[in-house]
Parts: C-alpha cells; sequence; structure tokens
C-alpha cells in the first residue's frame, strides 16, 4: 500500500497535517537532497519506508525505514536541519533468519492513547518461537525518541499460522468505528494465504487483546491466490470503505473487501486487472480521490517478471457510476500504460511547485536492470479526463546510475510534509538488494531552478562520417535524471532516436548512422518527458563514407562423410566476410558457375552436396558496388551413416524387393538368387561382389577387388572394379549394465524409464513402452508378437545391451505413435560377441549396432534405418528402408498408436510415473470420448505454473511428459505440485513431488 503522507496515522496521532495534495504548481524537477550516512544503522534490504511522520512531538519529521538484518529491525531517521538528516534510533532486532522477516512498516496509534507507535511485521516464515506478528514500539511519553529497547507488545496474526510471508500490512479505520483496523495479509502455502481485518481492545500499557474482525483464506474458497499488497480506499463514494488485495493468481486479482458498518466486512468482488498474464501488485498501489468526485481512483502498477523488473502496466481502477460489487474489467478498468512503468513502489501527491501549471502525480520506482539503473517516474496529469492515457504525461525525475546494478528503487512515500521546512516538497524512496555504498533511501527534494542539461557536443560545425564513433557530451548542471538524446537531419522537422533512458553519465558514444546530411541536429532531454533542455547551436554534418569493397571469406576447406546416399548436409559459412564501411552484405555461392545458395542476406546457408570433390566460390557484396570473392574446397567422402547395412566381414541378401538404401562391406558382399528380384540399392565391398541370377540392381556397384555378375543379372548403374575405396570402421562402444530384472507377462504391459536393468524380457504378445533417454540392459529377449514401442516426442533414445538379443518372430521395435522421420533418433547397441538373431517378419525402426556380432535374420525383415554387424546374413524377402528413404515401410500387425487403441469406458486423471520424480514424469489420462482437453500444474500457493495441454484429443489413452520447468523455460523448486485435468465439465486433481 502507498500512503498519502500518513494522512491516517498523522490524523490519529493529532500532529500537524500536511497541507492540500494538490497545492501548488510545478516542473518536475527534483534534486538529490540527502541519503542516510554509508555507516548508520542500516545493514541491509529497506523493503519499506515511512515518512513525515512525528511520533515524538519533538518538532522534527522521522523517517522510519525496515532493515532484514539481526532478525527483522526498523531504524528511525530525524529531520535535523535544510537536507540533513540524523539516525536516531533502531529496534533490537529479533532471532528469526535474515532472509525472511521484516518486509512492512507502519505507524499508528492503535491503542488511542495518544502515543504513535512504530508496527514493524515479522513475518512467519523462518520466525522464532514468539516472534512472528507485529511488534509495537511506543514512544513513552517522554524521552526523545524513546520507542524502547524492546517491544511494548507483539501482535500475534493467528495460532494456526506455521509459515509465509506479509509484503505489506496497512492501517486505516476501515469501519469508521473512531478506531484503526490493521489490515495484514500472509501469503504462503495453499493454506497458508490468508487476508486479515485486526483491531486492538485496550492498552498496550496495561492490559489488551486482539480482535480478528474479518478472515479470508484460500482453502475455505475466499481467494483465489497467494495476498501481496493491499490498499484503502472508497471507490464507489458511498461512504463505506474498502481494503482491496492484490492477489498472485494468474490474473491480477484485486479481492476487495467492503465495510458495511462497525466490525462488519462483506467481500464486495475479485476484480481481475491482468488476465491474460500473471501480475499483482508489490508495493504498487496507492488510492485518492484526485479528481475531487467523491470517489476514490485506484492506481496499480503491477510486476510481471520478478525482481529484476524494470516496467509493467500502469492502470487505473474507477468505479465511475457503479457499486463496487459490479465493477467489471471492460467498465472499469483503464490501461494508461500496457507496459514501460515501475513496477514496485507506487505513490500519488504534487511534489513540484515551479512555475508552470501541473496536475497530480503518480509516482512509480522501477528496480531496474542489468546496465540500467534504477529510476523514479512522474506521470503527472494533465488532462481532465483520467481514463485517457493522453491525461498523463510520464517524466523521469531521478535516474541511478547503471553501476549500481544489482541494487534497485523499491518503495516509495510521499510525506505530504515539508520535511526542512524549506517550501519545497520531497519524494522519499528506499532502495533494496546488493549496495556497496551503503545507502539505503533517498529523499529527492523539489527544485525549482532551470535543471541545466546543456549539449555541450556536437554543437556546430562538425563533420562526423557515417559508420564511425563520436563522443555526445553535456552537462547536467543539477539535473538528477536520465536522459533521452536525438538527432535531425532535417533541420528539426522530424527525429529519430538516439538513445533513451541513458544514466546521466555526462556522455555518450554514439555509433554515427548511415544517414549523410548537412543539417544535423543533437537535443537531449529529460527521459520520458519529450520536452528538449538543449540542442545544438548549430548545424553539423553527417559526411558521406567513401564506399570501401568488402571482403570475402569462405571458411577454412572441409571434409566431411557422406550420412545418406544423398551425400551430407553441408553449412557454407561465409561470416568471416567483413565490410569496412559496416555495410550490409549479400552472400552468392557458386559451383562450377552455377549459384547453388543464395543471393541471401544470411551469411550462412545449409545445403546438400554428393560424394566427390566441391570447389565452391563466394562472393559477397555491399549493394554500393563493391564485390569480392574467395574458395572453399569442401570434399564429402563416403561415411558409415549413409549404409542402410554395412559389415566387417560379408553381407549377403536375397530377394529384397522394394528396398532402399545402400548395402556395404570391408569384407566381401553376396547377393543371392532372386525370384527374379529387384532392388534399388548400391552396393559397395572392399572384397569380391558376387550377385547370383535373378536380380535387378538399381544402382552402382563398386568392388575393390572383382565383382562376379551372372549373365542373368543386372546393374543398371556402373559397375567397377578394383576400386580404391577405404574400409569404414565400426564404431567400438564400451559401456556396462545392471540392476533389477524386467519382465513383461504374456499380454502385458510395462513402462520403463531411462537407467540401468538386468536381463529384459518380454513375453508373448506384450508391450513394453521407452521413452526418450538412455536404457542400459545385461540381455534383452523378445517373445513371439511382441512390442516394444518408443517414445520420442522429447528427444532421442539408446538402448545399451551388454549380452545377447533375441526375438521371436512377429517381434517389432518401433516409434509409437507411428512415424519414421526420426529413425535416426533410435539406437540399439549390442557388445556381445555371439549371434543377434531375429525372427520371422521381425520389425525394426532404428539403427542396430552390434559391431562384434553375427547378426541373423529370417525371412520378411521389415526395417527402417541401418543395421551394422561384424557379419549380417538371412536377409530373405527383407524390406530394408535407408534413414533417408522416402518410402513408407509395410505397416506391421499388431502395432497401433495409442489412441485407436481400446476406448476406456470413463474420464480418469491416472497416476503420474515415476512418482516422486527428478527432473521429469509422465502424466497419463482417459478420455472415454472426444473433446477439448486443458492439463495445468499448479503450485500450493494456487499459483498455476505451466500448461501442458490446451487442445483437442480422440477418446483413448493419452499420455504427457512434464519436464519439471515453469512456463518460463526455467526448472521449477523441489515441493508438492497439483496437476488438475479439465475435459469437457469433468475436472480430476492429482498431487505429485518434484525431488531435486
Amino acid at each position: 500500500m502507498r500512503r498519502l503522507g500518513l494522512g491516517a496515522a498523522l490524523l490519529l496521532l493529532g500532529l500537524l497535517l500536511a497541507p492540500s495534495l494538490w497545492a501548488g504548481d510545478g516542473n518536475n524537477n527534483f534534486r538529490l537532497a540527502v541519503t542516510d550516512a554509508p555507516d548508520d544503522s542500516a545493514d541491509s534490504n529497506a523493503r519499506d519506508i515511512v515518512s513525515g511522520c512525528d511520533l515524538d512531538q519533538d518538532g522534527r519529521y522521522e523517517i522510519i525505514i525496515t532493515d532484514y538484518s539481526y532478525g527483522g529491525r526498523a531504524h528511525v531517521y530525524e529531520i535535523v536541519g535544510n537536507d540533513a538528516l540524523a539516525w536516531v534510533w533502531s529496534s533490537p532486532g529479533t532471532d528469526s533468519p535474515e532472509w525472511a522477516p521484516a518486509r512492512a512498516v507502519q505507524v499508528a496509534d492503535l491503542d488511542a492513547d495518544g502515543r504513535g507507535e512504530i508496527l514493524l511485521s515479522i513475518c512467519q516464515n523462518g520466525a522464532a518461537p514468539g516472534t512472528a506478528g507485529i511488534h509495537v514500539f511506543e514512544w513513552d511519553g517522554v524521552t526523545d525518541n524513546g520507542y524502547g529497547a524492546t517491544p511494548i507488545a507483539v501482535i500475534p496474526i493467528d495460532a494456526t499460522l506455521t509459515g509465509g510471508f506479509t509484503e505489506d500490512f496497512a492501517v486505516a479505520d476501515l469501519d469508521g468505528d473512531l478506531r484503526p483496523e490493521i489490515l495484514y495479509l500472509n501469503r504462503g502455502s495453499f493454506e497458508q494465504n490468508r487476508c486479515y481485518v485486526l483491531s486492538i481492545t485496550g492498552s498496550f500499557e496495561s492490559s489488551w487483546s486482539v480482535n480478528a474482525e474479518a478472515v479470508y483464506r484460500q482453502e475455505a474458497g475466499d481467494l483465489n491466490g497467494s495476498p501481496w499488497d493491499v490498499a484503502v480506499a472508497d471507490l464507489d463514494g458511498d461512504g463505506f470503505k474498502e481494503a482491496i488485495y492484490s492477489l498472485r493468481d494468474g490474473g491480477g486479482g484485486m479481492f476487495i473487501v467492503e465495510a458495511t458498518g462497525p466490525d462488519s466486512y462483506v467481500p464486495a468482488i475479485t476484480l481481475h486487472l491482468d488476465p491474460y498474464a500473471n501480475g499483482y501488485s508489490l508495493e504498487g498501489m496507492a488510492a485518492a480521490d484526485v479528481n475531487s468526485d467523491g470517489k476514490d481512483e485506484l492506481y496499480v502498477a503491477l510486476q510481471r517478471t520478478g525482481n529484476v523488473a524494470s516496467s509493467g502496466p500502469l492502470i487505473l481502477v474507477s468505479s465511475g457510476d457503479d457499486e463496487v460489487a459490479a465493477m467489471t474489467f471492460a467498465d472499469n478498468v483503464r490501461y494508461l500504460r500496457d507496459d514501460g512503468a515501475g513496477c514496485y513502489g507506487l505513490a500519488i501527491g504534487d511534489q513540484d511547485h515551479g512555475a508552470g501549471s501541473d496536475g497530480p502525480d503518480i509516482y512509480l520506482t522501477s528496480f531496474g536492470s542489468e546496465g540500467v539503473g534504477g529510476f523514479i517516474q512522474d506521470f503527472e496529469i494533465v488532462g481532465s479526463d483520467l481514463l485517457a492515457p493522453a491525461s498523463y504525461v510520464e517524466h523521469v525525475i531521478f535516474q541511478d546510475l547503471a553501476s549500481a546494478w544489482p541494487g534497485g528503487f523499491f518503495q516509495i512515500d510521499i510525506p505530504g510534509v515539508d520535511l526542512d521546512g524549506d517550501g519545497r516538497r520531497e519524494v522519499v524512496v528506499s532502495y533494496t538488494g546488493e549496495t556497496a555504498t551503503g545507502v539505503y533511501f533517498r529523499i529527492l527534494e523539489f527544485d525549482p531552478n532551470d535543471p541545466a542539461l546543456t549539449l555541450v557536443t556536437p554543437n556546430g560545425g562538425e563533420s562526423w562520417t557515417e559508420g564511425t564513433s563520436e563522443t555526445i557530451v553535456w552537462s547536467s548542471g543539477n539535473f538528477i535524471g536520465g536522459v533521452d538524446l536525438d538527432y535531425t537531419t532535417d533541420g528539426g522537422i522530424t527525429w529519430k532516436s538516439i538513445v533513451k533512458y541513458f544514466p546521466n553519465h555526462g556522455s555518450y558514444d554514439w555509433s554515427v548512422p548511415f544517414d549523410p546530411a548537412d543539417q544535423v541536429l543533437v537535443r537531449i532531454a529529460a527521459a520520458g518527458s519529450g520536452a528538449p533542455f538543449d540542442l545544438s547551436d548549430d548545424y553539423f554534418t553527417i559526411a558521406v563514407c567513401v564506399n570501401q569493397s568488402p571482403i570475402a571469406a569462405a571458411g577454412a576447406d572441409q571434409t566431411l562423410a557422406a550420412t545418406s546416399p544423398a551425400g551430407a548436409a553441408v553449412t557454407l559459412d561465409g561470416s568471416g566476410s567483413t565490410d569496412p564501411d559496416h555495410d550490409p552484405l549479400t552472400y552468392t555461392w557458386y559451383e562450377n558457375g552455377e549459384v547453388i545458395a543464395g543471393p541471401t542476406s544470411e551469411a550462412t546457408s545449409q545445403i546438400s552436396l554428393a560424394l566427390g570433390v566441391h570447389d565452391l566460390e563466394l562472393t559477397v557484396d555491399d549493394d554500393k558496388g563493391g564485390a569480392d570473392t574467395d574458395q572453399v574446397t569442401i570434399t564429402v567422402e563416403e561415411g558409415l551413416e549413409m549404409f542402410a547395412l554395412y559389415a566387417n566381414k560379408f553381407v549377403e541378401i536375397r530377394e529384397c524387393d522394394g528396398s532402399e538404401g545402400w548395402a556395404g562391406s570391408n569384407g566381401k558382399l553376396t547377393v543371392l538368387t532372386g525370384t527374379p528380384s529387384t532392388m534399388a540399392i548400391d552396393l559397395r565391398a572392399l572384397g569380391d561382389i558376387t550377385i547370383y541370377r535373378d536380380n535387378t540392381i538399381a544402382g552402382d556397384v563398386i568392388s575393390n577387388a572383382s565383382i562376379h555378375l551372372n549373365p542373368r543379372s543386372t546393374v543398371t548403374g556402373a559397375t567397377i572394379e578394383h576400386a580404391a575405396r577405404l574400409p569404414l570402421p565400426l564404431p567400438d562402444p564400451v559401456f556396462t549394465a545392471g540392476g533389477n530384472n524386467v519382465v513383461v507377462a504374456k499380454k502385458g504391459s510395462r513402462s520403463l524409464t531411462p537407467g540401468s536393468y538386468g536381463n529384459v524380457t518380454v513375453g508373448k504378445s506384450g508391450k513394453l513402452y521407452l521413452r526418450a533417454g538412455e536404457y542400459y540392459w545385461t540381455s534383452l529377449r523378445l517373445g513371439q508378437s511382441s512390442e516394444i514401442l518408443m517414445d520420442l516426442s522429447e528427444g532421442s533414445l539408446q538402448v545399451n545391451i551388454v549380452g545377447s538379443l533375441t526375438t521371436g518372430d512377429d517381434a517389432v521395435i518401433a516409434i509409437a505413435p507411428a512415424g519414421s522421420s526420426t529413425t535416426r533418433a533410435v539406437l540399439f547397441t549390442v557388445l556381445d560377441d555371439g549371434v543377434v538373431s531375429l525372427g520371422n517378419a521381425v520389425t525394426f525402426m532404428g539403427t542396430l549396432l552390434a559391431p562384434q556380432a553375427h547378426v541373423k535374420t529370417s525371412s520378411e525383415l521389415r526395417m527402417q534405418g541401418a543395421i551394422y554387424a561384424d557379419s549380417i546374413t538371412g536377409l530373405k524377402r527383407a524390406v530394408f528402408l535407408h534413414h533417408s528413404s522416402m518410402q513408407q515401410l509395410p505397416k506391421p500387425a499388431g502395432v497401433m498408436d495409442e489412441k485407436t487403441a481400446a476406448w476406456p469406458q470413463e474420464f480418469a486423471l491416472l497416476p503420474n510415473f515415476p512418482n516422486p520424480f527428478n527432473p521429469e514424469t509422465e502424466i497419463r489420462f482417459a478420455l472415454p470420448e472426444a473433446g477439448s482437453v486443458v492439463l495445468k500444474i499448479f503450485n500450493t500457493l494456487g499459483e498455476e505454473i505451466r500448461i501442458l495441454v490446451d487442445a483437442r484429443f480422440e477418446a483413448g489413452y493419452h499420455r504427457v511428459r512434464w519436464d519439471g520447468r515453469d512456463r518460463n523455460g526455467k526448472s521449477a523448486a523441489s515441493g508438492v505440485y497439483f496437476c488438475q485435468l479439465r475435459a469437457g465439465g469433468s475436472v480430476q486433481v492429482m498431487k505429485m513431488s518434484l525431488l531435486r
């Protein structure tokens, strides 16, 4: 909540009140008046700040800040002169951990005894016994700054609270009974998210009690998210005030509670301000009747991106003619800025009183980000229509240096009084995060003098060449804000931005644009103001750079191994090419005078090159007549991956009609008698190649030895004997396996997560489901008609088998849901030096690597991918297709997509597996009929973490994997999460545990 000079507290204490909130005029110029001393008692994050009160009634206004250190403290400073302050008191701290405790402070007179109190909230989370709640430090009525060495009372909030944080609280007479209420909040787990309206009966000096006038809980359905902020207003002007709690509920929810009489309240509405994002207020709300119509306006700055955020939307909530309970997003919420507004502290005031005319101001703080110091924005109201964005003009009244990051501004407070009595009002801001200076708050004071922001260079007569770096120089006088720099090439008719929101360093290195002109001016203005303070006294020139030709660089020569019969995918890289003038370049690649890539503005191009030596030429040009060329040689050699079959010793195939790919051997290769048979394959061997009768080889046949071609057989391509092919060595993998044995019973099914196991056996007609990852098995045995179905939706899959691999007839190793474009992502590796036995009519998708084994197949193998082994035989009436083949592998009997399986009879969210999990888990669900499905993950705070599914599904069993990441791709923390499934009118929720 942002306070209007703590008006409520000052009224309660009977102290000096501020002049009219909207008094005076101004020109939005402020100066840094004073800060706390670097070596004073403040030692850590100053999350909250209060200013403009005089609790000990000595005539000196106070500033109170919070501090994380020593378990949570408050510090009091007094204004002791013009631009002068002194530290006067600190609370003792608690035994709570440093990272949690003191995030909010208020002042009040809760027991109505005329002595002001400092109210310091200590969060529940991690609090030492007896320390959580509100620590009350009351002035003793006599001593200057006499607030005691210990709290006079600790107000407990709720005995059932066991954790959570209080980011803010407020004190106000909400129900009109002339005693203040405490509007408190606790954000924590789902069960701990609560909002309170509390009051005190009695006197802190004698006996007192706390009254819970109203309590609202998420677990009871009152709230739909965690509360982060609170403000007080009378939005509809009916005389009954509202407590407005900002919720983090995925839609910028404002939970509004309206008083209906003494100690009587009713939840009026939850109004969502940010229905398409996850915004919430963190010290970013303030309310006031800025147009004097008897109704408060609520201004809200939402945070969307965490502590490093520097901008968010600025929103106005105005009831218009509506009761609070009838307000809607469409009628009562206006985005004054969609983005670009500070997203932490927000306050309303009118602190600038200069010669110009102005209106009330909305002040916001920005924490800043790396390379951009935090800054303070002033959205000044200049129009009568508060709902119109044009009625607000932005000024940046202060900007920190970029070197101040990672610290930043957090809270802002408008004192409502002239703190040092010099006739100029102040803005007070707290500072949190890392700070090398030890300064935790700043006081800015209105300065009616001209800001004296003066442009020094360029000031007329200079000649700067396009493409060079030149320094713009200015003097800032007493100006403390950031700056905008612009230039014009037409004498000031149109302006172009150089840089915006640049810290006030006094200089900026400008890369002079390629925009030649002789009527160039530069202007400098306060960041965001749009009004220049100064510009060049006379024209200067941006001179044309004499064109220099580019220098082409085609990269180093390359030798690549082919990955398919078509050759290899090659990246042509001209990124080493340069242009002295920094002109954009166009890249064109040639082979034998023919264009093979480009022309393109991209320095790299992806192409495919066939086997052989390719002499390529790159031409680069700058579109100004400058050009250059360079050459590169790329050699594409035979590679193992281009073969569908390859063996160290020998390969035998027979009657493999319909096959497509290359077969090769470091030894011999034999094609046995056909029926007759036609195969679209190339044959390569270092030893003899023998082709028996009744075969047509639709490809080339190349041997380092001899080719024996039966007269009744034909080769449609080239036949080359005594070639000089080099042997292709097979990989020599090394791994181990071990663990529990895995057995899938006859007609049974099982899902297996990646990991190390013992012997894996799948019984007749059984199904084993695998997913992306690495598996290590001692052996694998597949029974008749059994299946291994592989889900590659999240990456590649490797099965590493130390011992034997055998399959029964009609066994299937396939990608399901069905697909062949990803067969390269599957690798089965066998270390055994025996026989890999594949039964009749086996289906295999992927690569089978058995460098020491003899792979023996029976008839009618259906394979897409590759087999690499010591020797390969038994390929009779097989269909083998290379990974890159565009043909469709004949679909084996028994393999089906899960969506074609038997339909479930009931809607169900099935248990995830594994659970607990790290880092991912599989979520299954059943749909008895087709329809739209939404699957979401929530944390225990009720916050939406990720939407896994929002699509239409067919009836059947389905599975979705969650990788343990949130919507931004960041790893979710360890803890309990809830999975919610919605389909049609049905909803089911399941609990899951992520253990990192």
